[in-house]
């Protein structure tokens, strides 16, 4: 049951992981979405950030995403620059000129070689922070689970239905549709990891009453044997 116990805590883990990758990229698809609508009508090119609306989801978080969205950006401008130097190395391996002595085919093959060679190198590192990038989703979802669940969950009402909500034409109000993807994911998680919970507390319970039990056990055999 304690080896229960260890494989629930990496799946509820593991849940909370999948959720912060979730989480981001709805972060992301949102701020995105704002900053091309807003700016597009007025001629300007949208910034990498967009401002969270206050009292909106990623408002109340703003601190995490903040830092995250740092990281992923860092991330994301050396995977850019590893890209665009793997492009020229195509280019430069492409546009070489063309060999007619066998010393000059022999310095293309050594050329084209060491070109490949660069090439699978910067494949490597590339996939490498898609592994970085990941993670740091991953361990954004750890970091603003319960934050998150707090939110979208106060009382047994809904946070964003309650605090969350955009002016529309006529004064009509209603919750966003990124608002509603977001508030389907945290309730989704919470769901998933409460079962969790609960089924590790069951294990947990049933521990506490074997070892109660074996205590029972070992002090009636003592008493036994010291009679």
């Amino acid at each position: 049951m304690q080896g229960e116990c260890t494989m629930i805590d990496r799946e509820m883990k593991a849940r909370k992981f999948k959720f912060g990758v979730e989480l981001y990229d709805l972060l992301r698809e949102q701020e995105t979405s704002a900053g091309g609508n807003v700016m597009s009508t007025l001629g300007i090119k949208a910034p990498k950030g967009v401002p969270a609306t206050p009292g909106s989801f990623k408002g109340r978080i703003q601190e995490h995403w903040d830092k995250v969205r740092e990281d992923i950006s860092e991330l994301e401008r050396k995977q850019e620059a590893m890209r665009v130097e793997k492009t020229h190395e195509e280019v430069r391996r492409e546009r070489g000129v063309p060999a007619i002595s066998a010393k000059e085919k022999i310095a293309n093959a050594g050329g084209a070689l060491q070109s490949h060679g660069k090439e699978t190198k910067l494949m490597a590192q590339i996939a490498l922070i898609d592994r970085g990038i990941k993670k740091r989703k991953e361990q954004f979802g750890v970091d603003v689970y319960m934050k998150a669940v707090e939110i979208i969950d106060k009382k047994g009402n809904s946070g964003l239905k309650s605090g969350v909500k955009n002016v529309m034409r006529g004064g009509l109000m209603k919750v966003s549709e990124h608002e509603q993807k977001i508030q389907r994911c945290v309730e989704n998680a919470a769901r998933d990891v409460g079962t969790m919970e609960r089924s590790k507390e069951t294990r947990l319970k049933e521990i506490d009453a074997l070892e109660e039990e074996g205590g029972t056990l070992s002090f009636r055999k003592n008493s036994t044997a010291e009679i």
